[in-house]
Protein backbone atom coordinates (compact mmCIF):
# COMPACT_ATOMS: atom_id res chain seq x y z
CA UNK A 1 0.00 0.00 0.00
CA UNK A 2 1.74 3.27 -1.09
CA UNK A 3 1.48 6.52 0.86
CA UNK A 4 2.34 10.04 0.39
CA UNK A 5 5.70 11.45 -0.06
CA UNK A 6 6.59 13.75 2.85
CA UNK A 7 9.59 16.39 2.91
CA UNK A 8 12.36 14.98 5.30
CA UNK A 9 14.49 18.30 5.65
CA UNK A 10 16.27 16.81 8.41
CA UNK A 11 17.47 14.48 6.10
CA UNK A 12 21.71 14.10 5.60
CA UNK A 13 23.86 12.95 2.96
CA UNK A 14 26.32 10.13 3.24
CA UNK A 15 28.61 12.54 0.77
CA UNK A 16 28.06 16.08 -0.09
CA UNK A 17 25.78 17.23 -3.34
CA UNK A 18 28.09 18.29 -6.51
CA UNK A 19 25.97 21.36 -7.59
CA UNK A 20 26.73 20.16 -11.33
CA UNK A 21 23.62 17.52 -10.18
CA UNK A 22 21.73 20.34 -9.70
CA UNK A 23 21.35 21.78 -13.20
CA UNK A 24 20.36 19.45 -16.39
CA UNK A 25 22.56 19.26 -18.73
CA UNK A 26 20.47 21.37 -21.40
CA UNK A 27 19.48 24.32 -18.84
CA UNK A 28 20.02 27.27 -20.50
CA UNK A 29 22.44 28.72 -17.35
CA UNK A 30 24.89 25.97 -19.11
CA UNK A 31 24.02 28.03 -22.68
CA UNK A 32 24.68 31.09 -21.44
CA UNK A 33 27.94 30.21 -19.59
CA UNK A 34 29.32 29.19 -22.85
CA UNK A 35 28.19 32.08 -24.57
CA UNK A 36 30.00 34.12 -22.05
CA UNK A 37 33.05 31.68 -22.15
CA UNK A 38 33.34 32.01 -25.67
CA UNK A 39 34.15 35.41 -25.86
CA UNK A 40 36.75 37.91 -25.46
CA UNK A 41 35.61 39.78 -22.58
CA UNK A 42 38.67 41.80 -22.52
CA UNK A 43 38.35 42.74 -26.30
CA UNK A 44 34.77 43.95 -25.67
CA UNK A 45 35.81 46.19 -23.04
CA UNK A 46 34.87 44.16 -19.88
CA UNK A 47 37.33 44.43 -17.09
CA UNK A 48 37.56 43.08 -13.63
CA UNK A 49 37.72 45.61 -10.67
CA UNK A 50 41.62 45.88 -9.37
CA UNK A 51 41.72 43.00 -6.43
CA UNK A 52 43.48 45.73 -4.26
CA UNK A 53 40.33 47.81 -4.30
CA UNK A 54 39.33 47.69 -0.24
CA UNK A 55 36.23 45.95 0.93
CA UNK A 56 35.37 42.66 0.00
CA UNK A 57 36.88 40.77 -2.99
CA UNK A 58 35.23 41.89 -5.87
CA UNK A 59 33.35 40.04 -8.45
CA UNK A 60 34.54 38.81 -12.17
CA UNK A 61 32.88 40.39 -14.83
CA UNK A 62 32.25 37.07 -16.92
CA UNK A 63 30.03 35.76 -13.52
CA UNK A 64 28.38 39.67 -13.30
CA UNK A 65 27.78 39.28 -17.24
CA UNK A 66 26.28 36.03 -16.77
CA UNK A 67 23.95 36.86 -14.14
CA UNK A 68 22.71 39.85 -16.48
CA UNK A 69 22.18 37.32 -19.56
CA UNK A 70 20.35 34.71 -17.83
CA UNK A 71 18.58 37.33 -16.17
CA UNK A 72 17.22 38.95 -19.62
CA UNK A 73 16.89 35.33 -20.55
CA UNK A 74 14.68 34.73 -18.10
CA UNK A 75 12.80 38.04 -18.26
CA UNK A 76 14.31 39.11 -14.36
CA UNK A 77 15.86 43.07 -15.76
CA UNK A 78 16.06 44.63 -12.18
CA UNK A 79 18.96 44.38 -10.01
CA UNK A 80 16.81 43.40 -6.56
CA UNK A 81 15.19 41.08 -8.77
CA UNK A 82 18.61 39.60 -9.84
CA UNK A 83 19.38 39.78 -6.15
CA UNK A 84 16.77 37.58 -4.89
CA UNK A 85 17.13 35.11 -8.22
CA UNK A 86 21.02 34.59 -6.94
CA UNK A 87 19.74 33.23 -3.66
CA UNK A 88 16.78 31.14 -4.75
CA UNK A 89 16.78 30.16 -8.44
CA UNK A 90 18.94 27.15 -8.59
CA UNK A 91 20.80 27.52 -12.49
CA UNK A 92 22.08 31.15 -10.75
CA UNK A 93 23.46 29.13 -7.97
CA UNK A 94 24.96 27.09 -10.15
CA UNK A 95 26.46 30.12 -12.64
CA UNK A 96 27.90 32.18 -9.22
CA UNK A 97 28.98 29.28 -7.42
CA UNK A 98 26.79 29.63 -5.05
CA UNK A 99 27.65 33.37 -4.41
CA UNK A 100 25.36 36.41 -4.13
CA UNK A 101 26.13 39.48 -5.55
CA UNK A 102 23.58 42.11 -4.28
CA UNK A 103 21.79 44.76 -6.75
CA UNK A 104 24.41 47.47 -5.81
CA UNK A 105 27.39 45.08 -7.34
CA UNK A 106 24.42 43.94 -10.41
CA UNK A 107 23.88 48.25 -10.78
CA UNK A 108 27.57 49.71 -10.63
CA UNK A 109 29.01 46.91 -13.28
CA UNK A 110 26.20 47.55 -15.57
CA UNK A 111 26.70 51.69 -15.32
CA UNK A 112 30.39 50.77 -15.92
CA UNK A 113 29.75 48.22 -19.15
CA UNK A 114 27.01 49.84 -20.84
CA UNK A 115 29.34 50.09 -23.82
CA UNK A 116 30.62 46.59 -23.96
CA UNK A 117 26.62 45.29 -23.41
CA UNK A 118 26.00 47.36 -26.78
CA UNK A 119 28.80 45.26 -28.23
CA UNK A 120 27.97 42.10 -27.11
CA UNK A 121 24.64 42.36 -29.54
CA UNK A 122 26.99 42.56 -32.50
CA UNK A 123 29.53 39.40 -31.13
CA UNK A 124 27.03 37.28 -30.43
CA UNK A 125 25.26 38.00 -33.81
CA UNK A 126 28.95 37.26 -35.40
CA UNK A 127 29.15 34.16 -33.66
CA UNK A 128 25.76 32.78 -35.06
CA UNK A 129 26.67 34.31 -38.29
CA UNK A 130 30.19 32.06 -38.24
CA UNK A 131 27.80 29.13 -37.57
CA UNK A 132 25.58 30.01 -40.54
CA UNK A 133 22.32 30.72 -38.93
CA UNK A 134 22.00 34.24 -40.25
CA UNK A 135 19.60 33.99 -42.98
CA UNK A 136 20.47 36.33 -45.53
CA UNK A 137 17.54 36.11 -48.46
CA UNK A 138 14.95 38.86 -46.70
CA UNK A 139 15.38 40.82 -43.69
CA UNK A 140 12.67 43.37 -42.53
CA UNK A 141 13.31 46.72 -41.01
CA UNK A 142 10.82 48.48 -38.34
CA UNK A 143 10.45 50.64 -35.20
CA UNK A 144 8.65 50.78 -31.97
CA UNK A 145 7.57 53.21 -29.43
CA UNK A 146 8.46 52.70 -26.22
CA UNK A 147 7.78 54.88 -23.15
CA UNK A 148 10.47 56.80 -21.09
CA UNK A 149 10.94 55.91 -17.38
CA UNK A 150 9.87 59.14 -17.01
CA UNK A 151 6.49 60.65 -16.38
CA UNK A 152 4.74 62.76 -18.62
CA UNK A 153 2.56 64.26 -15.69
CA UNK A 154 6.02 65.67 -14.23
CA UNK A 155 7.36 66.72 -17.58
CA UNK A 156 7.00 70.36 -18.80
CA UNK A 157 4.24 70.67 -22.04
CA UNK A 158 4.24 74.27 -23.36
CA UNK A 159 0.81 74.83 -24.01
CA UNK A 160 -0.54 73.88 -20.17
CA UNK A 161 2.35 75.93 -19.30
CA UNK A 162 1.26 78.96 -20.71
CA UNK A 163 -2.57 78.30 -20.25
CA UNK A 164 -1.70 78.18 -16.33
CA UNK A 165 0.44 81.32 -16.07
CA UNK A 166 -2.50 83.14 -17.90
CA UNK A 167 -4.78 82.14 -15.20
CA UNK A 168 -1.80 82.89 -12.41
CA UNK A 169 -1.70 86.00 -14.31
CA UNK A 170 -4.67 86.91 -13.99
CA UNK A 171 -5.42 86.17 -9.90
CA UNK A 172 -1.92 88.22 -9.34
CA UNK A 173 -3.72 91.02 -10.77
CA UNK A 174 -6.66 90.77 -9.14
CA UNK A 175 -5.29 90.16 -5.76
CA UNK A 176 -3.26 93.26 -6.77
CA UNK A 177 -6.61 95.26 -7.25
CA UNK A 178 -7.74 94.26 -4.24
CA UNK A 179 -4.96 94.72 -1.87
CA UNK A 180 -4.32 98.68 -3.62
CA UNK A 181 -8.40 99.16 -2.43
CA UNK A 182 -7.88 97.29 0.92
CA UNK A 183 -4.49 99.77 1.49
CA UNK A 184 -6.78 102.76 0.33
CA UNK A 185 -9.81 102.12 2.92
CA UNK A 186 -7.26 101.54 5.42
CA UNK A 187 -4.85 103.59 4.47
CA UNK A 188 -2.51 101.24 5.56
CA UNK A 189 1.04 101.56 3.88
CA UNK A 190 2.65 97.72 3.84
CA UNK A 191 0.78 95.36 2.02
CA UNK A 192 0.74 91.81 3.29
CA UNK A 193 0.47 88.86 0.79
CA UNK A 194 -1.87 85.92 1.74
CA UNK A 195 0.02 82.26 1.49
CA UNK A 196 -2.17 81.78 -1.40
CA UNK A 197 -0.81 84.96 -3.14
CA UNK A 198 2.54 84.08 -2.25
CA UNK A 199 2.64 80.12 -3.60
CA UNK A 200 1.05 82.05 -7.03
CA UNK A 201 3.40 84.57 -7.29
CA UNK A 202 6.38 81.36 -6.79
CA UNK A 203 4.57 79.54 -9.43
CA UNK A 204 4.52 82.08 -11.62
CA UNK A 205 8.64 82.07 -11.81
CA UNK A 206 8.62 78.30 -11.63
CA UNK A 207 6.51 78.85 -14.88
CA UNK A 208 9.03 80.88 -16.22
CA UNK A 209 11.83 79.10 -15.73
CA UNK A 210 10.16 75.91 -17.60
CA UNK A 211 9.15 78.21 -20.09
CA UNK A 212 12.89 79.27 -20.76
CA UNK A 213 13.72 75.69 -20.88
CA UNK A 214 11.36 74.68 -23.54
CA UNK A 215 12.87 77.86 -25.24
CA UNK A 216 16.34 76.74 -25.36
CA UNK A 217 15.88 73.45 -25.93
CA UNK A 218 13.35 74.12 -29.24
CA UNK A 219 11.04 71.87 -27.82
CA UNK A 220 7.32 71.65 -26.72
CA UNK A 221 7.76 69.25 -24.60
CA UNK A 222 10.59 68.17 -22.30
CA UNK A 223 11.25 66.26 -18.69
CA UNK A 224 14.13 68.19 -17.09
CA UNK A 225 15.49 64.92 -15.74
CA UNK A 226 15.19 63.20 -18.92
CA UNK A 227 16.04 65.89 -21.84
CA UNK A 228 16.45 63.22 -24.36
CA UNK A 229 12.99 61.86 -24.39
CA UNK A 230 10.65 62.95 -27.12
CA UNK A 231 6.63 63.06 -27.51
CA UNK A 232 5.93 59.37 -29.13
CA UNK A 233 2.59 57.88 -29.41
CA UNK A 234 2.91 54.88 -27.31
CA UNK A 235 -0.15 52.13 -27.62
CA UNK A 236 -2.61 54.93 -28.64
CA UNK A 237 -1.93 57.57 -26.68
CA UNK A 238 1.19 60.44 -26.52
CA UNK A 239 3.92 59.74 -24.01
CA UNK A 240 7.49 60.85 -23.80
CA UNK A 241 9.47 57.67 -25.22
CA UNK A 242 11.81 56.74 -27.74
CA UNK A 243 11.88 55.31 -30.97
CA UNK A 244 13.08 51.61 -30.94
CA UNK A 245 14.37 50.35 -34.08
CA UNK A 246 15.40 46.50 -35.33
CA UNK A 247 16.36 44.65 -38.34
CA UNK A 248 15.39 41.04 -38.78
CA UNK A 249 16.29 38.12 -40.78
CA UNK A 250 13.85 35.49 -42.45
CA UNK A 251 14.73 33.08 -38.84
CA UNK A 252 13.86 36.16 -36.97
CA UNK A 253 16.47 36.63 -35.26
CA UNK A 254 17.46 40.13 -34.95
CA UNK A 255 20.56 41.25 -36.89
CA UNK A 256 20.66 45.18 -35.99
CA UNK A 257 19.35 47.59 -33.10
CA UNK A 258 18.94 50.84 -32.07
CA UNK A 259 17.16 53.39 -30.38
CA UNK A 260 16.91 56.93 -31.13
CA UNK A 261 14.48 60.06 -30.20
CA UNK A 262 13.13 61.07 -33.52
CA UNK A 263 9.82 60.93 -33.73
CA UNK A 264 9.15 59.18 -36.68
CA UNK A 265 11.20 56.60 -39.36
CA UNK A 266 11.93 58.74 -42.42
CA UNK A 267 15.71 59.02 -41.55
CA UNK A 268 16.46 55.69 -39.87
CA UNK A 269 16.53 53.40 -43.54
CA UNK A 270 20.07 53.89 -44.19
CA UNK A 271 21.48 53.71 -40.68
CA UNK A 272 20.11 50.67 -40.18
CA UNK A 273 20.74 48.70 -42.86
CA UNK A 274 25.19 50.52 -42.37
CA UNK A 275 24.91 49.19 -38.84
CA UNK A 276 23.66 45.68 -40.09
CA UNK A 277 26.24 45.25 -43.01
CA UNK A 278 29.20 46.64 -40.24
CA UNK A 279 28.42 43.69 -38.24
CA UNK A 280 27.60 41.03 -40.76
CA UNK A 281 29.96 42.33 -43.61
CA UNK A 282 27.96 41.29 -46.28
CA UNK A 283 24.15 42.58 -47.80
CA UNK A 284 20.73 40.10 -47.87
CA UNK A 285 19.08 39.91 -51.03
CA UNK A 286 16.85 42.58 -50.01
CA UNK A 287 15.27 44.28 -46.62
CA UNK A 288 11.73 44.91 -46.45
CA UNK A 289 10.23 48.30 -44.98
CA UNK A 290 7.44 49.90 -44.66
CA UNK A 291 6.06 53.64 -45.68
CA UNK A 292 7.49 55.40 -42.91
CA UNK A 293 10.88 55.34 -44.26
CA UNK A 294 9.96 55.51 -47.56
CA UNK A 295 11.37 58.76 -49.12
CA UNK A 296 12.66 59.16 -52.56
CA UNK A 297 16.23 60.46 -50.89
CA UNK A 298 16.26 57.74 -48.41
CA UNK A 299 15.79 55.22 -51.59
CA UNK A 300 18.18 56.59 -53.38
CA UNK A 301 20.51 56.76 -50.88
CA UNK A 302 20.34 53.29 -50.13
CA UNK A 303 20.82 52.26 -53.70
CA UNK A 304 23.65 54.51 -54.13
CA UNK A 305 24.81 52.19 -51.32
CA UNK A 306 23.79 49.07 -52.76
CA UNK A 307 21.04 47.53 -51.09
CA UNK A 308 17.88 46.13 -52.20
CA UNK A 309 14.59 47.72 -50.69
CA UNK A 310 11.82 46.44 -51.12
CA UNK A 311 8.38 48.73 -50.29
CA UNK A 312 4.89 48.58 -50.42
CA UNK A 313 3.80 49.55 -53.86
CA UNK A 314 1.43 52.11 -52.87
CA UNK A 315 4.64 54.15 -51.76
CA UNK A 316 6.01 54.03 -54.65
CA UNK A 317 2.86 54.18 -57.07
CA UNK A 318 2.82 56.58 -60.05
CA UNK A 319 -0.39 59.22 -59.87
CA UNK A 320 -2.98 58.29 -62.34
CA UNK A 321 -4.13 60.37 -64.92
CA UNK A 322 -7.82 62.24 -64.05
CA UNK A 323 -9.90 62.69 -66.96
CA UNK A 324 -11.65 65.09 -65.38
CA UNK A 325 -8.73 67.19 -64.82
CA UNK A 326 -6.72 67.95 -68.12
CA UNK A 327 -4.13 69.88 -66.56
CA UNK A 328 -3.83 67.97 -63.41
CA UNK A 329 0.20 67.60 -62.29
CA UNK A 330 -0.72 63.76 -63.01
CA UNK A 331 -1.03 64.82 -66.69
CA UNK A 332 2.32 66.61 -66.48
CA UNK A 333 5.62 64.62 -68.09
CA UNK A 334 9.01 65.21 -66.97
CA UNK A 335 11.84 65.33 -69.59
CA UNK A 336 14.58 63.51 -67.36
CA UNK A 337 17.46 64.72 -70.45
CA UNK A 338 16.04 68.40 -70.84
CA UNK A 339 15.38 68.82 -67.53
CA UNK A 340 11.99 70.54 -68.08
CA UNK A 341 8.06 69.57 -67.25
CA UNK A 342 5.75 69.06 -70.33
CA UNK A 343 2.07 70.33 -69.76
CA UNK A 344 -0.64 68.41 -71.76
CA UNK A 345 -0.25 71.66 -74.42
CA UNK A 346 3.29 70.59 -75.08
CA UNK A 347 4.64 73.49 -73.32
CA UNK A 348 7.89 73.76 -71.68
CA UNK A 349 8.40 73.89 -68.22
CA UNK A 350 11.78 74.76 -67.47
CA UNK A 351 13.49 74.86 -63.51
CA UNK A 352 12.68 77.68 -61.33
CA UNK A 353 14.70 76.43 -58.61
CA UNK A 354 14.84 74.06 -55.26
CA UNK A 355 12.71 74.21 -52.12
CA UNK A 356 11.86 71.96 -49.29
CA UNK A 357 8.10 71.96 -47.81
CA UNK A 358 9.85 71.34 -43.98
CA UNK A 359 12.78 71.73 -42.54
CA UNK A 360 14.65 68.44 -43.05
CA UNK A 361 12.36 67.41 -45.46
CA UNK A 362 12.99 66.36 -49.16
CA UNK A 363 14.42 68.37 -51.93
CA UNK A 364 12.04 69.84 -54.56
CA UNK A 365 12.69 70.77 -58.09
CA UNK A 366 10.24 73.37 -59.10
CA UNK A 367 9.24 74.23 -62.59
CA UNK A 368 7.22 77.16 -63.59
CA UNK A 369 5.40 78.33 -66.98
CA UNK A 370 6.40 81.91 -68.53
CA UNK A 371 3.97 81.18 -71.34
CA UNK A 372 1.58 84.45 -70.13
CA UNK A 373 0.12 84.39 -73.37
CA UNK A 374 -1.14 80.66 -72.83
CA UNK A 375 -5.20 80.27 -74.00
CA UNK A 376 -5.96 78.23 -70.75
CA UNK A 377 -4.16 79.80 -68.73
CA UNK A 378 -7.43 80.84 -66.07
CA UNK A 379 -8.35 76.82 -66.35
CA UNK A 380 -4.52 75.78 -65.77
CA UNK A 381 -3.46 77.90 -62.92
CA UNK A 382 -5.04 80.72 -60.32
CA UNK A 383 -1.97 82.06 -59.44
CA UNK A 384 -0.67 85.20 -61.36
CA UNK A 385 3.21 83.94 -61.73
CA UNK A 386 2.12 81.30 -63.61
CA UNK A 387 1.60 77.42 -63.20
CA UNK A 388 4.41 75.73 -60.89
CA UNK A 389 4.89 71.75 -60.82
CA UNK A 390 7.23 70.35 -58.20
CA UNK A 391 8.72 66.89 -58.71
CA UNK A 392 11.51 65.45 -56.02
CA UNK A 393 14.94 65.55 -57.16
CA UNK A 394 15.29 62.00 -56.19
CA UNK A 395 12.23 60.53 -58.08
CA UNK A 396 14.81 58.50 -60.39
CA UNK A 397 14.48 56.05 -57.10
CA UNK A 398 10.96 55.68 -57.36
CA UNK A 399 10.73 54.47 -60.73
CA UNK A 400 13.64 52.31 -60.32
CA UNK A 401 11.83 50.67 -56.94
CA UNK A 402 8.50 50.43 -59.37
CA UNK A 403 10.43 48.04 -61.88
CA UNK A 404 12.03 46.07 -58.91
CA UNK A 405 8.79 45.35 -57.55
CA UNK A 406 7.73 43.58 -61.08
CA UNK A 407 10.60 41.17 -61.02
CA UNK A 408 9.43 37.46 -59.80
CA UNK A 409 12.17 37.45 -57.19
CA UNK A 410 10.68 40.22 -55.19
CA UNK A 411 6.90 39.83 -55.39
CA UNK A 412 5.42 39.33 -52.49
CA UNK A 413 8.37 40.39 -50.54
CA UNK A 414 6.91 42.93 -48.63
CA UNK A 415 4.16 40.63 -47.20
CA UNK A 416 6.16 38.90 -45.37
CA UNK A 417 7.62 41.97 -43.43
CA UNK A 418 4.46 41.58 -40.92
CA UNK A 419 5.96 37.85 -40.49
CA UNK A 420 9.17 38.74 -39.17
CA UNK A 421 9.39 41.90 -37.71
CA UNK A 422 6.25 42.30 -36.03
CA UNK A 423 6.31 39.26 -34.68
CA UNK A 424 9.58 39.77 -32.95
CA UNK A 425 8.03 43.16 -31.55
CA UNK A 426 5.10 41.39 -30.21
CA UNK A 427 7.10 38.63 -27.94
CA UNK A 428 9.48 41.54 -26.57
CA UNK A 429 6.01 43.37 -25.69
CA UNK A 430 3.37 41.12 -25.04
CA UNK A 431 5.82 37.81 -23.69
CA UNK A 432 8.57 39.55 -22.74
CA UNK A 433 6.31 42.96 -20.78
CA UNK A 434 8.85 44.49 -22.03
CA UNK A 435 6.86 48.06 -22.93
CA UNK A 436 8.58 50.96 -20.29
CA UNK A 437 12.31 51.40 -20.33
CA UNK A 438 13.41 51.86 -16.72
CA UNK A 439 16.73 53.84 -17.37
CA UNK A 440 16.81 57.48 -18.17
CA UNK A 441 19.22 59.28 -20.94
CA UNK A 442 19.52 57.98 -24.58
CA UNK A 443 22.54 56.15 -23.98
CA UNK A 444 21.51 54.06 -20.53
CA UNK A 445 18.10 53.43 -22.68
CA UNK A 446 20.24 52.09 -25.84
CA UNK A 447 22.32 49.67 -23.59
CA UNK A 448 19.11 48.70 -22.16
CA UNK A 449 17.13 47.74 -25.88
CA UNK A 450 20.93 46.11 -26.91
CA UNK A 451 20.40 44.18 -23.63
CA UNK A 452 17.17 43.18 -24.60
CA UNK A 453 17.76 42.12 -27.93
CA UNK A 454 20.50 40.16 -26.91
CA UNK A 455 18.85 38.41 -24.87
CA UNK A 456 15.76 37.78 -27.52
CA UNK A 457 18.45 36.38 -30.02
CA UNK A 458 20.03 33.95 -27.18
CA UNK A 459 16.90 32.56 -26.63
CA UNK A 460 16.20 31.81 -30.27
CA UNK A 461 20.27 30.14 -30.68
CA UNK A 462 19.13 28.10 -27.61
CA UNK A 463 17.50 25.60 -29.57
CA UNK A 464 20.39 25.34 -31.94
CA UNK A 465 22.99 25.16 -29.03
CA UNK A 466 21.20 22.51 -27.45
CA UNK A 467 21.15 20.91 -31.38
CA UNK A 468 24.99 21.05 -31.13
CA UNK A 469 24.86 23.66 -34.21
CA UNK A 470 25.70 26.72 -32.29
CA UNK A 471 29.57 27.44 -30.51
CA UNK A 472 30.87 23.97 -31.36
CA UNK A 473 30.51 24.81 -34.40
CA UNK A 474 31.14 28.89 -34.09
CA UNK A 475 34.10 28.31 -32.16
Amino acid sequence: MSRARTADRRQSFLLPPSPEEWVAADDPVRFVADVVDSLDLAALGFVDPPASAPGRPPYSAAMLLGVWLYGYLRRVRSTRGLEMACRERMPLLWLTGMQYPDHNTLWRFYDQHRAPLRKLFKRVLQLAARAGLVGMVLHALDGTKLAAACSNESALHLESLLKEQARLLEQVVDDSMQQIDQRQSTEQGAVVLAPAQTERVARLAQIAEGLAALEQADLKHLHPQEPDARMQKVNGRFELGYNAQAVVDENHLLVAEQVVNDQNDLHQLEPMLRHRDETLGEKPEATAADSGYVTAASLEKVHAAGHTVVVAEQDVAAPRPDPSKPYDKSNFQFDRARNVMICPRGELLPLHGLTRKHRGGPLDAVYRCRNRQCPVRAECTRSPQGRTVARSVDDASLERQRKLQQTSLLQGAYARRKTLIEVVFAVLKQIDGFRRFTVRGLEKVRTQWSLLCTAYNLRKLYAHWCAGRFLRVAA
